[in-house]
């Protein structure tokens, strides 16, 4: 999809970013957003809201899954591709999921993409390697450490 220029304009609809989207490596960096962004809210699925990363709910995973599940394609643009075609219902599902953790509050009017409040994954790298219990070889091909 990231190559064909005629979803681009639904793709804007459907996240609206702030700076619109419009070449491959902008849909690059939207997957890339929306990859870092639920891995942070795992990250902090607390079982009270959290602000330290941005406004999010108590166990904010559960409200993902939530917001996936009663997510409903507005009637007025109701997509009927087949979906052995391609339709966007499940893009826009994303959407809602994306938006729990980049829009809690419902204060913002479109999507930063250039800048975020997720967690940066090198001390998450460093921390699930060295701190965590985790069983792990010491050959090479099982550690994390170089040799």
């Amino acid at each position: 999809m990231k190559n064909d220029k005629s979803k681009l304009a639904t793709l804007n609809t459907i996240f609206n970013p702030c700076t619109a989207m419009t070449k491959a490596s902008d849909v690059e960096d939207l997957i890339g957003f929306i990859s870092d962004t639920i891995g942070t809210t795992a990250m902090v699925n607390y079982p009270y809201p959290t602000s330290f990363i941005g406004e999010l709910p108590a166990w904010p995973i559960n409200e993902t899954c939530n917001a996936i599940k009663n997510f409903t394609y507005p009637e007025s643009s109701n997509d009927d591709t087949p979906v052995s075609l391609f339709n966007f219902t499940h893009i826009s599902q994303l959407q809602a999921a994306l938006n729990l953790s980049t829009n809690y509050t419902g204060e913002l009017t479109c999507l930063e993409l250039e800048s975020t409040g997720a967690l940066d994954d090198n001390g998450w790298d460093v921390q699930t390697c060295g701190e965590f219990p985790m069983p792990q070889g010491d050959g090479p091909a099982q550690s994390c450490f170089t040799w």
